[in-house]
């Protein structure tokens, strides 16, 4: 699979993820995703401890 790289999370994105899946992503946590797929990762592990 490859990788987008990004600059840290957008706030659009934050908000979408929210109001999308239900997951609050923290700023410290938000500033480490650098990849969609850290992004997917992420919001996997945090509906997985839901």
């Amino acid at each position: 699979m490859e990788t987008t790289p990004m600059d840290g999370i957008d706030d659009r994105v934050i908000r979408l993820v929210t109001d999308q899946f239900g997951v609050e992503i923290p700023d410290d946590d938000a500033e480490k995703i650098r990849t969609v797929a850290e992004a997917i990762r992420y919001i996997e592990r945090a509906q997985a401890l839901a």
